[in-house]
């Protein structure tokens, strides 16, 4: 009964039940093809869909990769991973930057940058993050930091490996500086330079030892060294104590405080010329004065010290020489000063008179 007043319902209504039927399958498909993303036809903005990504304000995700460029052989990868890379015209991993134009001048800068063992073989790389390969062959391959100053991008710094030779794949050739410069009144200027040698110049684009400065110098503000340990060192302090000192083998050699005192042997030295222990000099001046020797005063000579001497003709007692203090001319005899007594040192035989008299030679001897 009930099957024959469905046949019955459906013959009479079959065209309103294919309506009914048709209009939710084409609701339904519609629901379906809202939510699934289907690439452009079309070159924008008639063929770019809303879905993605739109310029409102509301985060989107997507989670794959996405691909700026024709095809996955070329372009700019954002992969979901977090990987932001770009492959060149061959295909290799890395960023390819080809005619980059900066500024109104037009500055026109080819280069790579290049992922670690990528389009580069060879250990060279190795362990290398980044890489900046600078184009024509043996030019400079530098990083550039800018900040826009009142509207237009200016230079602040910059680092660049320099050619020093001619880069021509001869190992002797291929020698290279770093130079490193910063902005001075709006120029960009090479402030300091490391020669392949390893040399550091300051100031200076050719030095010619481990550190070379040109017109400057090294200043020490709180404490500051150069050296360490027993090396051979240099310390300065500024401030209350205000000193500077050369370390060798670990200790203090030479030391100048603040009021420009020198001490050898001490730090503390209480003149301007400071010595703990002996000096020894050819020449000594005091004022115009100089001298290469100096006679010690009798009166600080030590007992047993001989000092002075004389010279007599014997027999007869006839001075044939100089009589030098304490030694003196005693009654036509060479004696001395009190406190002093005189002893013969020897005599020799006169070359001229008959006979030739005998010259007796003495000194006097402390007390």
């Amino acid at each position: 009964m009930v099957f024959n007043l469905l046949e019955k319902f459906f013959q009479k209504n079959s065209k309103i039940l294919f309506f009914v039927l048709g209009f939710f399958l084409a609701f339904g498909f519609s629901l379906y093809a809202s939510g699934t993303w289907t690439n452009p036809t079309a070159s924008p903005p008639n063929g770019n869909p809303s879905l993605p990504i739109n310029e409102g304000s509301i985060e989107q995700k997507k989670s794959g990769n996405l691909i700026v460029g024709p095809d996955s052989t070329s372009g700019v990868w954002l992969q979901a991973d977090g990987d932001i890379f770009g492959r060149d015209i061959t295909g290799s991993r890395g960023l390819f930057v080809n005619s980059f134009s900066v500024g109104a001048a037009g500055i026109v800068e080819d280069g790579y940058i290049l992922e670690s063992g990528s389009a580069i073989s060879g250990s060279e790389l190795a362990g290398v993050q980044l890489s900046l390969d600078g184009l024509p062959a043996g030019g400079e391959a530098g990083l550039s930091l800018r900040s826009s100053a009142a509207g237009t991008p200016r230079e602040m710094g910059r680092l660049t490996a320099w050619a020093e030779g001619a880069w021509d794949g001869t190992a002797a050739n291929l020698d290279s500086a770093l130079r490193f410069y910063n902005a001075r009144d709006g120029v960009s200027l090479e402030q300091m330079r490391l020669s392949s040698n390893g040399f550091l110049g300051l100031g200076i684009s050719s030095p010619l030892a481990k550190i070379h400065l040109n017109n400057g110098g090294i200043r020490f503000s709180g404490t500051g060294s150069i050296g360490a340990g027993s090396d051979p060192g240099i310390f300065g302090t500024s401030g209350a104590s205000n000193s500077l000192e050369f370390s060798v083998g670990g200790q203090t050699r030479l030391f100048i405080n603040g009021s420009g005192n020198i001490g050898i042997g001490t730090n503390s030295p209480s003149s301007r010329l400071h010595v703990s222990g002996s000096v020894r000099a050819t020449q000594f001046c005091i004022g115009t004065a100089c001298k290469t020797s100096w006679t010690t005063p009798l009166s600080e000579l030590p007992a047993g010290a001989m000092a002075g001497y004389c010279e007599f003709a014997t027999p007869g007692g006839v001075q044939t020489g100089s009589v030098v203090s304490p030694a003196i001319n005693q009654s036509g005899a060479c004696g001395c000063q009190s406190g002093w007594v005189s002893r013969r040192t020897g005599d020799h035989q006169s070359q001229s008179g008959v006979p030739p008299p005998v010259i007796a030679h003495y000194a006097c001897t402390k007390s």
